[in-house]
């Protein structure tokens, strides 16, 4: 619904302007709570390179970019979408890993997202 400008099913739930206010860049710096640089939109992570090219993404892998938007659980789940790519991601589970080992498998699941659309 929010890559399609707000709308979904014919009905509209946002204004377009809603969504790119909601899903651009509004502040990209220390995140003092994830200990590391990212770039934050009102409500959403922002994907692309942020801080050393090991943390491209951060989590929303190696093709994301100030496009891509979504939000990351608990050491769990994760959401996020790309306008230019078209696509949404989902993944849930219920299995908590330490913070290292987590953040390696958001951004190893992504960036084989990324991959499989590359082909």
């Amino acid at each position: 619904m929010l890559l399609n400008g707000g709308e979904y099913g014919g009905r509209r739930f946002f204004q377009p302007e809603t969504v790119q206010a909601a899903t651009r860049l509004a502040y990209e710096g220390l995140d003092h709570t994830m200990q590391r640089e990212m770039g934050w939109a009102y409500g959403f992570h922002l994907g692309g390179l942020q801080g050393s090219p090991e943390e491209s993404g951060a989590g929303m892998g190696k093709g994301s970019s100030e496009k891509t938007f979504g939000h990351f659980g608990q050491r769990t789940c994760m959401a996020w979408a790309d306008f230019d790519a078209g696509m949404v991601v989902a993944f849930t589970c219920n299995r908590l890993l330490s913070i290292e080992s987590n953040q390696r498998r958001w951004q190893e699941l992504s960036d084989a997202i990324w991959d499989s659309i590359e082909s």
